[in-house]
């Protein structure tokens, strides 16, 4: 169970590896170049978007060549001016000759707005900007109502949406998870990171909060994380941030589609996201198979020589015979011949358990249906039984053969 302080998903100051991902710097290069065409610009975020936009972008024009920045937080009780000019330390009476001075057309002011009332003072400022010439002016909002008081003044606006691109997701979740052992389970719980966190930062910091067990159980929390912040995801839109794009295609935030289903009284609301626990489970679990299967292959060696003995790899008569490449096809061919030839295989108790487990886990991957919890851990621990998996000694195998075989002469 997700403590409730932790269940809900806040706004969080990401890594600082977050802003010199590629979208998150294209953002910030797209606001320097906005600074060339207007003097008072404000960038719009979602309500749960990254934290400390304007400490990052003061940054990032300080490192520029040509702007001059300083970042200032603005409360609702004096001017704006009056603010800036004490912030300065201007002398008395100056403070309109700040707005009017050309030769600080370099400087931009990143402003902070410490409080609601805030943006009246910061829209008094954008009206005296009209017909002077100087310093810019950046104001990071989000699309509450404190920001409707700066419609209708001439203001830039540049909004945070489609920033992110899936190798900017899969990036962030690899160095959330740095720390993190077992990297058969951490390539899975990293991919569920970032199906189910994606475009939500915060989120993403939330899920890697969750221990190895309760992140591979995600599917029994999910409800409690879309009650933990019901206002939120009971809609999807771009100021919540649970309506974004991702590399020009739309990205509905997964917790607001549970939530849907919830209102709609599915009567299982997780079956909305199924798609993308399943894209969790075969983006990590199917790559991690396949790198082992050359190394499943060799306990199986014994049976495989077996099988050849009654030509179960040659699916009819006069037809070459199919090279088994994967442990389904020698659990297939096993089961084929030891029924139709009543053939005792060696080992027979001890490897079609694990097989089963392995080829079922296999299939249902191959054929789009995700897997519960324990029957990723089975997949995960008969996968390294078979591999660990020692035989029964060659001899013992010839002597199975010669007692089975009905007819024919053994080799």
């Amino acid at each position: 169970m997700i403590p409730q302080h932790t269940a809900k998903a806040i706004r969080r100051a990401p890594l600082p590896v977050f802003w010199g991902l590629r979208g998150p710097r294209a953002f910030l290069d797209r606001i320097t170049e906005k600074l060339s065409s207007v003097r008072f610009l404000v960038v719009l975020i979602p309500a749960h978007g990254p934290e400390g936009l304007e400490a990052r972008l003061d940054k990032h024009l300080a490192e520029s060549t040509y702007w001059k920045s300083k970042a200032l937080r603005i409360a609702g009780g004096s001017t704006a001016l009056a603010q800036l000019a004490g912030a300065l330390k201007l002398e008395r009476g100056s403070e309109a000759k700040l707005l009017s001075d050309g030769s600080g057309s370099q400087q931009v002011f990143v402003l902070s707005p410490a409080d609601s009332g805030a943006f009246s003072r910061i829209g008094d400022l954008a009206r005296e900007l009209k017909g002077t010439q100087g310093p810019r002016f950046i104001v990071v909002a989000d699309h509450g109502h404190a920001w409707q008081k700066l419609k209708g003044e001439q203001v830039g606006v540049l909004e945070w949406q489609g920033v992110l691109h899936a190798s900017d997701i899969n990036l962030y979740a690899a160095h959330l998870f740095e720390r993190r052992s077992a990297p058969h389970q951490t390539r899975l719980l990293e991919n569920l990171v970032v199906e189910m966190g994606g475009a939500d930062i915060g989120l993403q910091h939330l899920l890697c909060e969750l221990g190895d067990s309760e992140l591979l159980d995600i599917e029994s929390r999910l409800k409690a994380m879309v009650d933990a912040d019901r206002q939120r995801y009971s809609q999807f839109s771009i100021e919540h941030g649970t309506l974004d794009s991702v590399d020009g295609i739309e990205w509905r935030h997964p917790l607001a589609t549970i939530c849907a289903a919830m209102q709609a009284q599915s009567d299982d609301p997780i079956k909305a996201v199924s798609h993308q626990l399943w894209r969790a489970q075969v983006r990590s679990l199917m790559p991690w198979y396949y790198e082992r299967i050359e190394a499943m292959m060799k306990p199986l060696q014994p049976w495989i020589r077996l099988i050849d003995a009654y030509d179960g790899f040659v699916p009819r008569e006069g037809e070459a015979r199919q090279e088994p490449r994967e442990p389904s096809k020698v659990r297939g061919a096993a089961k084929h011949v030891s029924w139709k030839h009543n053939i005792k295989f060696p080992d027979w108790h001890r490897l079609i358990g694990i097989l089963d487990k392995i080829v079922s886990a296999r299939n249902n991957l191959a054929h789009g249906d995700r897997l519960t919890p324990q029957e990723v851990n089975d997949f995960l621990e008969s996968v390294q039984q078979l591999i660990n998996f020692r035989p029964t000694p060659e001899s013992s195998v010839k002597s199975a053969v010669r007692v089975t075989y009905r007819g024919r002469p053994a080799s």
